[in-house]
């Protein structure tokens, strides 16, 4: 059964001088019973190892700030966590398979946030605001995974996990006319992870990172403004799940650089209109799949170029109507990757073999799979000299597609259920294979 217990406490002080402090703390304990699956569908699990899922947290939370002329707030936070997760493989008694699964981690977070206001912003003609800050984290985890097949040890992996986050940051906002106010801000990040594990494993990627947005802004009307917006963002790489066959053991830093334009207005108190155009260019745009039973990451490059309209009005006191209509244009550049679900790339004479050694697949021509497997889709790729892991190898591009949508939506005043009617069609992706490897 479920058994949960949750404790949160929090201390706000009054304001002693200039300075005041916040503290949080958090205390967290769940069980969530087992996986009470049955294989007879029926209510009663036969599992003679129903195993466990729990984990117990703890947190705490201060935040110091002091007033004056600047701002200044000191943000620290750290947290633990121990999780136990375990499951019976066979959910059954079993004496001609018995198989379970346990797995041990703890998790510890402590970070630091260090920030500076300042100035007037969205003051005057001339006024001008800023912030300057630092950032610090580090994640700790640890891994024990203990696979047992008929009380022998099947697998067992034991990794430690370290990332350590250094970064500093700023902004500026600056009213330049009455009607005019612009905006800049920078961040730079370090970022490094170490990882090891029982299988031999070592791997330490780095990268230091950066991103930044400008903003320009102009309001005509009190309720009515238009901005220009030039921003590069970007998230962190890592590795992917070692043991993975073919596969790369890290992946890069991906990197967006967007261009916005837009307008918001409110008309005559009774009209909204919302409009935007944005172009992304993405560098090494992260992109997931799985391969062997893993989720890994690659990096491809892609551009989404965009539009959004969005109209509402108020009828009446009882009335209202909004319209909204979206084209959407997207590109992918060449790229070679597979896609698990069709390895064979739709070609005929070849046929997708699962690994009974690795999990995975290889691939195999027609006659080889009636040649080596007597017609069976299933064996040890390896012994049989099959190409296996992530093939074949095809070269594939994504073709770019419009996309239009538009939607339209009305209410009476009070009334919960909207009544609407929309038209549309999803982003299309087009694979045209441009060579293959085979073996």
């Amino acid at each position: 059964g479920l058994d949960e217990r949750l404790l949160r406490l929090r201390l706000a002080s009054a304001q002693h001088g200039a300075w005041r402090a916040d503290v949080a703390v958090l205390w967290s304990e769940q069980h969530n019973g087992f996986d009470a699956f049955a294989i007879d569908n029926s209510r009663t699990t036969r599992s003679d190892q129903p195993g466990r899922d729990s984990q117990r947290s703890r947190g705490l939370a201060l935040t110091l700030g002091r007033e004056g002329a600047s701002r200044f707030v000191s943000t620290s936070a750290v947290a633990d966590a121990d999780i136990v997760y375990a499951f019976d493989g066979d959910w059954g008694a079993d004496p001609d398979y018995d198989f379970t699964s346990r797995f041990l981690r703890r998790h510890r977070t402590l970070t630091q946030d260090l920030r500076l206001t300042g100035g007037d912003a969205g003051g005057e003609d001339g006024a001008i605001g800023w912030v300057v800050g630092a950032y610090a984290s580090r994640v700790d985890e640890s891994n024990d995974q203990l696979d047992l097949y008929g009380g022998s040890v099947y697998r067992a992996l034991v990794s430690d996990y370290r990332a350590r986050t250094l970064a500093a940051y700023g902004s500026v906002e600056r009213t330049l006319a009455t009607r005019w106010q612009a905006r800049l801000g920078l961040r730079a990040e370090r970022r490094a992870i170490d990882y090891t594990d029982t299988d031999g494993a070592r791997l330490d990627p780095a990268e230091t990172m950066w991103g930044g947005q400008a903003t320009l802004e102009y309001r005509p009307a009190a309720r009515t403004f238009g901005y220009l917006t030039i921003a590069r963002g970007y998230k962190g790489g890592g590795f992917n799940p070692q043991g993975t066959v073919a596969v790369s053991k890290t992946f890069e830093p991906e990197y967006v650089n967007s261009v916005e334009v837009g307008a918001k207005s409110v008309l005559f108190d009774a009209v909204t209109a919302n409009f935007a155009a944005f172009r992304y260019d993405y560098d090494g745009l992260q992109v997931s799949k799985i391969v062997n039973r893993s989720s890994i990451n690659e990096n491809i490059d892609a551009t989404i170029v965009g539009a959004e309209l969005e109209l509402g009005a108020r009828i009446g006191d009882s009335l209202s109507v909004d319209v909204s209509a979206g084209h959407l244009a997207t590109e992918i550049g060449n790229a070679t990757s597979i896609d698990p679900r069709d390895p064979t790339g739709g070609r005929r004479g070849f046929i997708a073999v699962k690994d009974t050694t690795s999990g995975g697949n290889c691939v195999a021509t027609t006659g080889q799979l009636f040649r080596l497997l007597d017609g069976v889709p299933f064996g040890d790729c390896a012994a049989l000299g099959l190409s296996s892991g992530n093939l074949p190898i095809r070269s594939a591009w994504m073709s770019p597609r419009p996309c239009v949508s538009t939607k339209s939506n009305w209410r009476r005043r009070g009334e919960k259920r909207i009544a609407g009617s929309s038209l549309g069609s999803r982003i299309g992706i087009v694979h045209q294979p441009r060579a293959a490897v085979w073996s």
